[in-house]
């Protein structure tokens, strides 16, 4: 779910959208909802793209308890309407998990982007892993 995410943000991002509605599943409890671990890592994964400002941000809306939630994504555009996000490239996937050590991250990037890492501290970016001495599983990078 997260390789379709991030594969729609780029293509709408380069089309020049302003949203993109994605929807997900969700499980509901009688008294709050309960999403599922997909819908989380959506969650957790746009709530990084907005704190590093490579989106304005979501909203999430779930109309009937039993049906599909979604999430309306607001992109981000400089002045001249050139993307926030240039490129994104996912890096593991289901079938090739690439993981990264903590003495990895503090060798010199290359690129001017960022990375997230999945951590035991739930995702991170390249910095706040290097802050916190975690390794963990590159989900993407983005420039």
């Amino acid at each position: 779910m997260l390789s379709r995410l991030i594969s729609s943000i780029l293509t709408n991002q380069k089309s020049g959208a302003k949203q993109i509605i994605f929807s997900f599943e969700q499980i509901h409890n009688c008294k709050t909802n309960i999403y599922n671990s997909n819908s989380n890592i959506i969650i957790n994964f746009l709530q990084i793209l907005e704190k590093e400002g490579y989106i304005r941000g979501f909203s999430i809306f779930n109309k009937n308890y039993k049906a599909k939630a979604f999430i309306i994504i607001y992109l981000k555009y400089d002045t001249m309407g050139n993307p926030a996000i240039h490129n994104i490239k996912q890096i593991s996937t289901q079938g090739l998990r690439k993981y990264i050590s903590v003495s990895s991250l503090w060798q010199p990037q290359t690129t001017t982007g960022i990375y997230i890492i999945s951590t035991v501290s739930g995702f991170l970016t390249d910095i706040e892993a290097r802050q916190k001495n975690l390794g963990g599983e590159i989900i993407c990078s983005i420039i």
